[in-house]
Order: C-alpha cells, then sequence, then structure tokens
C-alpha cells in the first residue's frame, strides 16, 4: 500500500496561552448545554464521552508540564481514590481519546438509548466480572465534570493566575495560507495596525 502524504498540510508545535477565565467560561457553557442534551435527549454516550474529553482538556491546562496519563490521573484523584481514577483512565479516558470508544465491555456501547449500540461480541468471551465493573452513569461522569471545573477555577484564583502557557501544541498550517498571513503581517507591520493577539 502506498503511504499517503499530505503536501499540503504543515504540521509544527507552538506555545500557547490559555486565558483562563474564557476557558473555564468555556466548559461551564458545555456543561450547560450537556445537562440541557441529557434531559431532552438522554443521549448517555455522547454526554460520557463529552465530559471525559472535557476532563482531558482541564488536566492539560492545570498540570501543563506532565503527561497525558499523569495529569489525568492526578487529577480525576481530586474526586476519587487513585487506584479508581487509574481504572478510569484505561477503561474510559483512553479507548475514548485514542479509539473513540469505550471498551466493548460498557454498556454504553453495547445497549441502551433505543438499541443504537454499535459494538457487539461473541458470548463466549463475555465476562460478568468485567461488563459494567469500570461503567459510570453519564449523570455521574457530568457530576465529576462540573466538580472538577469549580475546583479547577479555585486552584487559578488562589494562586492569581490569568493565563497558562502550553508548550508544545500542535497545529496544523497550510503552506499557502500562512505564505498569506506573512504578507497580511508585513503589510500590516509598515501601517503599524496589525494586531496584537496575531503576532
Amino acid at each position: 500500500m502506498r503511504k499517503f502524504e499530505d503536501k499540503e498540510r504543515k504540521d509544527s508545535k507552538i506555545k500557547a496561552i490559555v486565558e483562563v477565565k474564557n476557558f473555564l467560561l468555556f466548559h461551564k457553557k458545555r456543561i450547560r448545554l450537556l445537562k440541557k442534551l441529557l434531559k431532552e435527549n438522554n443521549d448517555g454516550r455522547l454526554i460520557f464521552q463529552v465530559s471525559v474529553l472535557g476532563l482531558e482538556s482541564l488536566a492539560r491546562v492545570l498540570y501543563p508540564n506532565e503527561d497525558s496519563k499523569t495529569r489525568f490521573i492526578r487529577f480525576l484523584s481530586k474526586e476519587m481514590k487513585k487506584n479508581d481514577a487509574i481504572r478510569f483512565y484505561l477503561f474510559c479516558r483512553n479507548p475514548l481519546v485514542h479509539e473513540g470508544f469505550l471498551t466493548p465491555f460498557s454498556s454504553l456501547e453495547l445497549w441502551d438509548e433505543g438499541n443504537v449500540g454499535f459494538i457487539t461480541t461473541y458470548e463466549k468471551y463475555l465476562d460478568a466480572e468485567i461488563i459494567g465493573s469500570v461503567d459510570y452513569p453519564p449523570e455521574t461522569a457530568l457530576a465529576i465534570y462540573e466538580d472538577l471545573i469549580w475546583y479547577t477555577e479555585d486552584f487559578f484564583k488562589k494562586r492569581n493566575i490569568k493565563s497558562r502557557a502550553l508548550k508544545d501544541v500542535k497545529v496544523y498550517g497550510v503552506p499557502s495560507e500562512a505564505k498569506k498571513i506573512k504578507r497580511r503581517k508585513i503589510k500590516f507591520q509598515k501601517r503599524k495596525k496589525w494586531p496584537k493577539n496575531l503576532t
């Protein structure tokens, strides 16, 4: 098979500054939307997945110098025992981020929500001790997510931290677009009107 090469895409890593107030506001708005979705549509799978990805986002900003596993477990340990946080990472966060769905033994993927489960497995592989052993109801995942938003806000307030620098944030840029931006920057710099937030 021929290796795919995207010649238009140029990956690079940059330093990014996260404005804490706006970052937390984004997560609070997301919580309101998830609660509405849970009430109106009862889409537990989506609630659970977005909550887990929200936890990852918060953990990254809270502990920017730690690897994804360490920071996630450390962050989640504010709400549960460390061993439970490790199991949550292995069976929930890790499959969601890297595979796009939960462990095949999760009831959220196997059944429920109007028979829209999309994973099936042979009965002989099912272990009663595995099924449901790491399942959390979507309401629980959402409550953990909401509690940890408030924990994060309190953490930054106590330390009077207004922004957080993140290193090695991956960005994808199309070379032709990058050249256009560079030309615009030169043009605006001559006029001294280049917006500060685009430097």
